[in-house]
């Protein structure tokens, strides 16, 4: 009755195969060294394929990081010679400031004098005319 039906002739083959698959199957020693043996090839090829990998990124990240350094050591020499001509620049500002008010102290001793030998002038003169 059921190998007459094509569907369900089909299901039972399906099941049969299933069936069969499932069976346990008879391994030999041989073959389970040769299995074990080839897990632990591929996973020694794993572990040297990510050492190679990290090694490779271990190289290019020295490389950066000379890079950067030399970089940042750059940037210092460069920080260096701007802060010591601003503190030149400063220092020059500075002499120029304190000569400017040695000049003005000048001028403004040069203006008493003068008041003061006017004034005395004046007095001369008016002590003339007495």
């Amino acid at each position: 009755l059921i190998s007459s039906h094509p569907k369900l002739d089909s299901v039972l083959r399906s099941l049969e195969t299933v069936k069969e698959e499932l069976k346990p199957k008879r391994v030999t020693m041989n073959d389970a060294t040769t299995q074990c043996n080839t897990f632990e090839s591929e996973r020694i090829e794993i572990e040297e394929t990510k050492i190679h990998d990290m090694e490779e990124r271990g190289k290019v990240m020295e490389g950066v990081l000379k890079e950067l350094g030399s970089t940042i050591k750059g940037l210092g020499e460069r920080l260096k010679e701007s802060s010591q001509r601003y503190a030149s620049m400063v220092s020059v500002k500075d002499d120029e400031i304190k000569r400017l008010r040695e000049r003005m102290e000048e001028i403004e001793e040069d203006k008493l004098n003068e008041k003061r030998e006017m004034e005395e002038n004046i007095k001369r003169v008016v002590e003339e005319c007495r």
